[in-house]
């Protein structure tokens, strides 16, 4: 379990995730917590936020594993041998 603690702030009522097990549990589920204990991870982290209404606001995280060993990686090779990143 990740684990998680409700605060009321200035900004309202805030929900603060327990980031080690967050990242621990993100890399189990990619299969990338053996290779992250034996050498380096390339993560991508993306925040942007928003007001709405009122008192309203909104925000958005994205996490992107972008390490090349990753299992199902976005690269993949052409046939000129040219690597390219592939959306998926």
């Amino acid at each position: 379990m990740i684990g998680y603690k409700r605060r009321n702030t200035v900004y309202g009522e805030v929900f603060f995730l327990n980031f080690e097990k967050a990242l621990r549990l993100l890399l189990k589920s990619c299969q990338l917590h053996d290779i992250a204990t034996r050498d380096h991870v390339k993560i991508s982290f993306a925040i942007d936020g928003a007001g709405l209404f009122k008192d309203r606001t909104h925000f958005s995280a994205g996490i992107k594993i972008i390490t090349r060993s990753a299992p199902n990686n976005n690269f993949v090779q052409s046939d000129d041998g040219e690597e390219k990143i592939v959306r998926i």
